[in-house]
């Protein structure tokens, strides 16, 4: 539990001793968190930032550095030692899947008890406010840790809703913070109406639950596998870019290279940026192949072109593990997936796929490699 250093508070936050924020743009941090930081921050918590652009519109080198160097001044204010800038174009995230943007989080996130973020299920929410959020919860379920949303009050004062925590804000902290934006949101920017400086609370949302660590092999939520673990996730429907063949075992580690290349030529010519990392559908086996699509996601929309089709990694429920290591010793993550599903009453989906999350072209160390494997169970 975080040590409280201002026990007079009425409506402290959460209790957490190590908390994540996760930011679209680096003025979410300050208009519309910065005084539910500041208070994580008085209630004795480690806070940590990690905003996935530099700003709300795409901006040249000199004022994404500015932004940067205003950001991390404005995170001091808040009492914020640690913050993360990742290199996405505002306005772009949606091309960017949620669990790619999460396994980001995930290698700059260290430990952490609870993850907040904007909640933007409300309609009308900014998109990159939308993909924030969505890369939370998958962070937020890998890391089995609860989710909270601040949400502004739509409702009149003293008559909250049941499902919202009431939150004493340091605004003195949040006023100091936005004072470090010297390139200030226009005056039309939503962004400077989401705050209310005028008032001593703010409200979160429990976005989402967290997985509690002694739920029972076979709950649906976790299992531990020396160490791996499979977990239940949801995903969005996916399009996929990539070369379809059908394929011998034997001829994997040919088809493979010869599929990348094939994707990456037809989305260079396209002017097309990858959306994740690469991925292998497998659509079933018929004498003794594969049928199996390789290449990269791809925003929604994309042409076929030649011999470069498009496939849909399919949305709904999934069963997933991430195993570690060369690509050798994958038929024994397989093994432990297939015992998972008898356990748990359920014979594995024949469609599934593989997300080549660190593999050779980043890392020569094959112990370091993780290759994630999703089965969808919609």
């Amino acid at each position: 539990m975080a040590a409280r250093t201002d026990v007079s508070t009425a409506f402290p936050p959460p209790a957490v001793r190590r908390l994540l924020v996760v930011c679209s743009h680096p003025f979410d941090a300050t208009f519309a968190l910065g005084g539910v930081i500041g208070a994580f921050v008085r209630a004795g918590t480690h806070v940590r930032i990690v905003c996935l652009t530099h700003g709300r519109r795409p901006d040249d080198g000199a004022r994404r550095a500015a932004r940067a160097t205003e950001l991390l001044d404005a995170a001091r204010r808040l009492g914020v030692e640690e913050v993360s800038l990742l290199d996405h174009r505002a306005g772009h995230l949606q091309g960017n899947t949620p669990e790619w943007l999460a396994s980001e989080l995930r290698a700059v996130a260290g430990q952490v008890d609870a993850l907040l973020t904007i909640d933007a299920r409300a309609p009308g929410s900014h998109p990159d406010h939308v993909r924030a959020m969505r890369t939370a919860q998958h962070a937020a379920a890998e890391l089995h840790c609860p989710l909270y949303g601040w949400v502004r009050r739509t409702w009149d004062a003293g008559d909250e809703p049941a499902d919202v925590i009431a939150v004493d804000c340091d605004r003195a902290r949040q006023r100091s913070a936005i004072s470090c934006h010297e390139s200030s949101p226009p005056s039309d920017d939503p962004i400077r109406e989401l705050p209310r400086l005028d008032e001593t609370r703010d409200f979160l949302t429990v976005v989402q639950q967290g997985l509690a660590s002694s739920e029972p092999p076979g709950s649906g939520h976790r299992r531990e596998a020396d160490d791996m673990e499979i977990v239940r996730g949801q995903r969005e429907a996916q399009e996929v870019m990539g070369l379809h063949e059908s394929v011998r075992m034997d001829e994997l580690g040919d088809f493979f290279p010869r599929a990348m290349t094939a994707a990456g030529e037809a989305l260079a010519a396209r002017g097309v940026t990858p959306a994740g990392p690469p991925v292998a559908l497998y659509q079933g086996m018929a004498e003794e192949k594969f049928d199996v699509t390789a290449g990269f996601p791809v925003p929604a929309g994309a042409a076929p072109s030649g011999d470069v089709v498009v496939a849909t990694l399919p949305g709904g429920a999934t069963v997933e593990a991430i195993h570690q290591g060369s690509y050798d010793g994958l038929s024994s993550t397989y093994e432990e997936l297939t015992a998972w599903f008898k356990d748990n009453g359920m014979t594995p989906p024949t469609v599934m796929w593989e997300e080549y999350l660190v593999g050779p072209e980043s890392e020569a160390d094959p112990s370091h490699w993780q290759t994630r494997i999703v089965y969808p169970m919609g």
